[in-house]
């Protein structure tokens, strides 16, 4: 295999190969890209190569330079920098946007942390509590224990049976109609400004 040829592809395919990749292999890829910088072949280069043919299609360019086994892992293409291009397309990893998936996956690892209880959800209809991998976040709840009729009332508007994240997502973000997060208005004087809120969501 031709170690200049694989990443002059690496470069020329940057955009596509880090959409084939999930968070944890695109970070493994940026510090294997990182550590075959500044090496004459060896360990290092032949660790990437192993992760490109472990991870990427059989058809795809750099996977099909990376198991060619005809040329030799060290023998350099005389016009390529191999350090400056593995400079290049380390940089290219770092500027990347993460992916929807990783969005998502994102958020949803945000709402976990939002103080939940257990077994809650028999408490309303499925209109009217956010139940989150069977948690339901507290906000929702008085100091009684039972749900707030300003949360069920306006997520009957977000509809959590639909997509409980989105729903746990509104409350808890900064919103542009209130200008604070949702969850901070309620047991306050605007409380009843959140319900209008989540009906402008209909009118955008």
């Amino acid at each position: 295999m031709n170690f200049a040829l694989i990443i002059d592809l690496l470069v020329q395919n940057g955009a596509t190969i880090v959409g084939l990749l999930r968070q944890p292999e695109r970070a493994e890829l940026r510090q294997l890209t990182h550590e075959a910088r500044g090496t004459d072949g060896g360990p290092a280069r032949m660790r990437l190569v192993k992760f490109l043919v472990r991870n990427l299609p059989p058809d795809h360019p750099v996977r099909r330079a990376a198991a060619d086994d005809d040329a030799t892992l060290g023998t350099p293409a005389a016009t390529v920098d191999i350090d400056a291009e593995l400079e290049r397309f380390e940089a290219l990893l770092a500027a990347m946007p993460p992916t929807t998936e990783e969005i998502i996956e994102s958020v949803q690892a945000r709402l976990r942390e939002l103080p939940a209880h257990h077994g809650r959800a028999a408490s309303g209809r499925a209109t009217d509590v956010i139940v989150l991998d069977g948690r339901s976040p507290a906000f929702q709840y008085g100091a009684d224990g039972e749900l707030l009729p300003a949360v069920a009332e306006v997520n009957r508007v977000l509809r959590p049976d639909i997509d409980p994240w989105a729903a746990a997502d509104w409350w808890t973000q900064p919103n542009g109609w209130l200008g604070v997060a949702p969850v901070t208005l309620l047991h306050g004087a605007r409380e009843g400004d959140i319900l209008a809120a989540a009906l402008a969501l209909g009118e955008d």
